[in-house]
């Protein structure tokens, strides 16, 4: 949904699942991390722990304008090698995700195009 929220993905108490993502929630989450499980962080839900590191040295993975970039690029990288389904499923990891964006594919180039949505 494009919020500045933690995922739900499965991880161990007390690691931080869902809630708003700060500067402070995402130093505890990352303290956590690798003994207690990654987790989506932000409007692009970063989940692999190298994604995250790299919004970090890019000013933090919890910041939304930092987090869209990070995510955007590589998504476009994915696309220019996979093609646009294949990208956003190995993004999410899931097939599903992939069709649900692949299905509003089409109102968001009206979006960016500047076209006004019904």
């Amino acid at each position: 949904g494009g919020a500045n929220v933690f995922g739900h993905d499965p991880g161990k108490p007390p690691q931080i699942v869902g809630g708003k993502g700060t500067r402070e929630r995402y130093r505890a989450y990352k303290r956590l991390r690798a003994t207690h499980g990654a987790q989506g962080v932000g409007p692009m839900q970063l989940t692999w722990p190298g994604y995250q590191a790299e919004a970090d040295r890019r000013g933090g993975c919890w910041r939304p304008a930092v987090n869209i970039l990070v995510g955007a690029e590589i998504l476009a990288r994915a696309r220019e090698a996979k093609g646009t389904a294949r990208a956003l499923a190995s993004y999410n990891g899931s097939a599903v995700y992939a069709t649900r964006v692949m299905l509003r594919l089409p109102k968001w180039r009206r979006i960016v195009a500047g076209a006004q949505d019904d």
